[in-house]
């Protein structure tokens, strides 16, 4: 997610939630948010809860994800 203060300042989000329990394992927030800082968040996040068996992704307008199963 991306959104705008009343300053001007951009920022950008990372969420990343476990849609079984509705946990919300990651939540990162700052100004840039490069494809390699996710890959490293969700390296994290592996080595903390091990690797899920299926994953959805929800990009907005820029890819709609569907959840199938595995």
């Amino acid at each position: 997610m991306h959104d705008q203060l009343s300053s001007g300042q951009k920022f950008r989000s990372l969420t990343v939630v476990d849609v079984f329990s509705l946990e919300t394992l990651v939540f990162e927030v700052g100004q840039r948010l490069r494809g390699e800082h996710v890959v490293e968040v969700l390296n994290r996040l592996v080595r903390q809860r091990g690797a899920p068996k299926c994953l959805f992704a929800d990009n907005c307008g820029e890819f709609t994800g569907r959840l199938t199963r595995c």
